[in-house]
């Protein structure tokens, strides 16, 4: 951490899905939380096992059988260029691309999810009832297709409706 505050260029951290899910993300919080903000490139092995929440931190996500097809480079080329790179071999059945339209409170109750806000905490920020940010979020779940409020983040990112990850933090 202390090496990512003094560096005077940009730094770059790879992280690969061997790492515990819990410990990537409190260190994807961690880095995203320093005064000079790495960027993460994020290798996955296993995509069938990608831990959801800490993926949403990363600025790359690359699969490992995808190496030698010039995604590497793709991924730092749009790091370099702060954008957001995810290996086109991750939008498999498991994460099936989808055409999905939002209402404005839809798209408002997707943002503090993002956030990792409670439905308690999105009602009292936007001023109504837990039961009904609930229903909001069963309802983005069917949307995308998501197992679960995590998974509507995950899809929501990689489908375009939410902005880079580290501007949700």
């Amino acid at each position: 951490m202390k090496l990512c505050n003094q560096a005077s260029a940009p730094v770059l951290v790879f992280l690969t899905s061997s790492i515990a899910a819990d410990h990537g993300i409190d260190l994807c919080l961690q880095l995203k939380a320093l005064a000079n903000v790495p960027s993460i490139f994020f290798l996955v092995d296993q995509p069938r096992r990608l831990p959801l929440d800490g993926t949403l931190l990363c600025d790359a996500i690359v699969s490992a059988a995808s190496f030698g097809n010039g995604v590497v480079r793709d991924a730092l080329v749009a790091i370099s260029k702060g954008q957001c790179y995810r290996d086109p071999t991750l939008n498999s059945d498991d994460y099936p691309s989808t055409t999905v339209a939002l209402k404005p409170r839809e798209q408002q109750v997707l943002e503090l999810l993002a956030r990792g806000m409670s439905n308690k905490e999105i009602g009292f920020k936007l001023n109504i009832a837990a039961v009904t940010v609930r229903d909001y979020v069963q309802h983005l779940c069917r949307k995308f297709d998501a197992l679960n409020r995590t998974d509507v983040v995950f899809k929501a990112i990689s489908s375009g409706f939410l902005h880079h990850p580290s501007e949700l933090l």
